[in-house]
């Protein structure tokens, strides 16, 4: 799954990103879907078809303006939250990359402003994930019911060293294309405004250096959101290696710890991320 996204990540890279529109957990947006209420995708390639989302009514009439045929009578357009977008991908097999305001060039060509990615559900453990559901074992821990009883919200990234080759010349490469996936997937991420709000990027690669690259202060869609890293040796860090204390004797010292750094942190200054 993994190596899949990395795919649909690589041609994104060759698109132009008309804009750095901003958009956030809360807005409306418009998805397109069939009569069986199925969302509309459109082809990036021949083998890639993503979904859509419109932020105003008047960039769905620019693509039937642009290309009458691309859409039939039947497709209908729906107003919801982008959050909402969780709830109609949780089911895929991994997180989805959704087109923000796409538009064809005269040759024929897609444009769009941005892309969102939209985590998906594990069917065992019931966290969000932008990583393989195959990697999620280790969140049994987390208990769904004592993360409702708290507030407390996760979204989580998994790297593990599966699919990471030993091979000395290929595993720096692989390990750098995962960081490049990373610094473009959390910044698209959409999460909901909890007591705290984490993305939780879990590095299991049992190489400390290799762990550390990881670790940078990323950009987040919602301002209320933290990135937090756990390692191998099960230290909680932030984007800037701060380590953040914490009690592991129980899931409410855990989380009570998350969420009193969550506050305090916003009396704090942010710093400027990393380009």
């Amino acid at each position: 799954m993994q190596r899949s996204l990395e795919k649909i990540f690589k041609e994104l890279k060759t698109y132009t990103h008309l804009s750095n529109s901003h958009l956030s957990y809360y807005d409306i947006v418009y998805v397109l879907h069939h009569e069986d209420q199925s969302i509309v995708k459109v082809p990036l390639t021949s083998s890639i078809k993503l979904p859509v989302i419109f932020t105003h009514v008047s960039h769905i009439a620019r693509m039937y303006d642009l290309n009458g045929s691309l859409f039939p009578p039947t497709v209908k357009h729906q107003a919801i939250m982008v959050g909402e977008l969780i709830d109609l991908f949780e089911k895929e097999t991994g997180p989805t990359p959704v087109l923000i305001n796409p538009q064809i060039t005269a040759e024929g060509k897609y444009q769009f402003d941005n892309t969102l990615i939209i985590p998906t559900k594990d069917s065992h453990t019931k966290k969000l994930l932008l990583s393989d559901p195959e990697e999620a074992k280790a969140l049994y821990a987390i208990n769904p019911q004592d993360q409702k009883r708290f507030g407390i919200e996760f979204v989580f990234y998994i790297q593990t060293q599966n699919e990471i080759p030993e091979d000395e010349y290929l595993r720096p490469q692989t390990l750098k294309e995962r960081i490049e996936l990373l610094s473009y997937i959390i910044p698209r991420t959409p999460i909901k405004k909890g007591s705290a709000s984490f993305i939780a990027v879990i590095l299991d690669l049992e190489n400390d250096m290799e762990e550390t690259a990881f670790i940078r202060p990323y950009k987040t869609m919602d301002a209320y959101t933290n990135v937090i890293f756990l390692n191998t040796d099960y230290k909680l860090y932030t984007g800037e290696l701060e380590n953040i204390p914490y009690l592991s004797q129980t899931v409410d010292d855990l989380f009570n710890g998350l969420i009193k750094w969550g506050q305090n942190k916003k009396r704090r200054p942010t710093p400027e991320s990393r380009p």
